[in-house]
């Protein structure tokens, strides 16, 4: 089974949770022959997280799943993309988080250098999440 992780960048502006960066066109959505009734026009952009990097990446976020806060783009594009028995690993950490976790264990793939540019660091949170797919 292979699995892939998919991470998110979060800005909170006037206390409410936004994505960091823009929309991109959905490549599939083009094609509508090919995709499916309600595929979304635009989608979040991510980064992906190698597998191997998914015990540490849970661990230090424990298991308190997606924020009840998220940005509602990102919640959209979520119920809709996702089986939800092919997701797993669920979690978020914020930008300060993410620096204590980094300071413990220096050789953690989260590295707090990468998001301090989206802003402070109560303010800048990632979100993700791993899926697993079957081998064809």
């Amino acid at each position: 089974m292979k699995k892939r992780g998919y991470l998110y960048i979060e800005i909170k502006i006037n206390d409410f949770w936004s994505l960091a960066e823009t929309l991109v066109k959905n490549p599939v959505f083009r094609h509508r022959k090919y995709h499916k009734e309600y595929e979304p026009e635009f989608t979040p952009q991510s980064r992906y997280l190698p597998s191997e990097e998914s015990d540490t990446i849970i661990h230090a976020s424990g298991t308190r799943g997606l924020p009840i806060d998220i940005s509602p783009e990102l919640l959209e594009y979520f119920n809709y993309r996702w089986k939800k028995e092919d997701v797993f690993g669920k979690g978020w950490l914020t930008l300060a988080e993410i620096e204590t976790y980094f300071e413990e264990k220096d050789d953690f793939y989260l590295n707090p250098e990468w998001f301090a540019q989206y802003g402070e660091s109560n303010k800048v949170r990632v979100v993700f999440w791993y899926v697993r797919f079957d081998k064809e």
